[in-house]
């Protein structure tokens, strides 16, 4: 009989460089997805919108993937809530159920994604709360019913994303 270890196996604890990646992977694919909304928005692309919620969907998932992976770093519950809210969201930008709990759903990722970014303040010691805000008031701003607000929301998710990855 081989010799048993005193504990179980636990999994390895991800380095925060593969966290780093995936929040930064997931912050380009928002620009690009704020960018195309905007472009189809100004310039009449309509073509480029199921391209688009494609993109929204990946980046949503990949910025789950980042936050899942700060959750297992750091185990804070409300990163692996947030994480799981953002992976279906995701699932909900490609497949919506219904357009209400789509939209719900997007909202409420976004704002946990800002509240993570503010957390993320504390944890490494980078400035992100004015990201985390700007992302919030793209949230604030898309809720309105007004195409001119929902492109000021654009541009405050391409302005927080960007900013954020600037900092990362």
């Amino acid at each position: 009989m081989a010799k048993q270890r005193g504990k179980a196996s636990v999994a390895r604890r991800p380095r925060l460089a593969v966290c780093r990646g995936g929040l930064a992977a997931g912050l380009v694919l928002a620009v690009v997805y704020a960018v195309l909304m905007m472009s189809i928005t100004v310039w009449g692309w309509r073509g480029l919108g199921q391209g688009a919620l494609v993109v929204w969907g990946v980046a949503q998932a990949v910025l789950a993937y980042g936050v899942f992976c700060l959750y297992r770093r750091q185990r804070a519950a409300r990163w692996g809530a947030v994480a799981a809210v953002l992976a279906m969201s995701a699932v909900f930008t490609v497949v919506p159920p219904s357009p209400f709990l789509g939209a719900a759903f997007q909202a409420l990722a976004l704002a946990g994604f800002s509240l993570v970014l503010y957390d993320l303040q504390k944890v490494l010691g980078v400035p992100l709360m004015l990201p985390g805000g700007l992302i919030f008031l793209s949230v604030i701003a898309s809720l309105l019913n007004s195409p001119l607000m929902a492109f000021v929301g654009l541009a405050f998710l391409a302005l927080g994303s960007a900013l954020a990855l600037t900092r990362f």
